[in-house]
């Protein structure tokens, strides 16, 4: 029941009204032809379809990293996609995502396994320099978009919050295992640092030790101030 199609975002190889749905994910910014995708989304979908967009926010993606990613045609801000979406559709909702670790508190579902749970959930976000008081929220790094011009096809997508998480907290394990690794080589650094000082300062009093007086300046140098030297060099 799957079929795939190959075709230009600008002049899409289907009839018009023909899908009551149409999803693009990281496509947007890839293309030129911005206006052209649009319109053939819209000529694609029927009356009450519904699209659902990503693209990621210019102001946070790369902006505020300082950031270029080389396949990325143009980046828009939330106003640009604002002003692209509100042309063509009349209903818009926004989403914000980015990722993070996160700590998450959901209804267990040995609980109530056999009930229908509704999640509305809540996010605070924390600072830790002012642990005491509530930050604002970080900013979308994509926005998430549903738009359409029938309002009943929004209607029923409650303002939830939604987590993804992996079975085997692989990201997690990761981190950690970078983190402890960073732990040992920081430990060592400190310990070859101080082991460095202490033999040149060694190597300092050596040389002190193995300077020629005055009044052998003339003679020819001693092995140990040879191989100080070279040491040194």
């Amino acid at each position: 029941n799957l079929r795939f199609a190959q075709g230009s975002c600008a002049k899409l190889p289907f009839d018009d009204a023909s899908f009551d749905a149409v999803v693009s994910f990281e496509t947007i910014e890839h293309i030129v032809e911005q206006n052209e995708f649009l319109d053939e989304i819209k000529r694609v979908l029927k009356p009450a379809g519904l699209l659902i967009m990503s693209s990621p926010n210019r102001a946070e993606y790369s902006d505020a990293r300082g950031y270029s990613n080389e396949f990325h045609v143009k980046e828009l801000y939330r106003a640009e996609l604002a002003d692209l979406l509100g042309a063509r559709f009349q209903h818009v909702r926004w989403y914000s995502q980015r990722n993070a670790f996160v700590s998450m508190i959901a209804p267990d579902v040995l609980d109530a396994p056999n009930a229908a749970i509704s999640i509305v959930g809540e996010t605070l976000t924390l600072s830790k320099a002012s642990p005491d008081t509530q930050a604002p929220a970080l900013p979308a790094l994509y926005y998430l978009v549903l738009a359409t011009n029938d309002k009943s096809a929004v209607e029923h997508f409650a303002p939830r919050l939604s987590v993804f998480s992996d079975s085997e907290e692989w990201a997690y394990n990761d981190y950690r295992k970078i983190y402890k690794t960073s732990q040992r080589l920081w430990k060592r650094e400190s310990e070859l640092e101080t082991r460095c000082a202490e033999l040149q300062s060694q190597i300092s009093a050596l040389q002190n030790l193995a300077a020629p007086s005055s009044a052998l300046h003339a003679e020819p140098q001693s092995w140990l101030t040879r191989l100080l030297k070279r040491l040194s060099s």
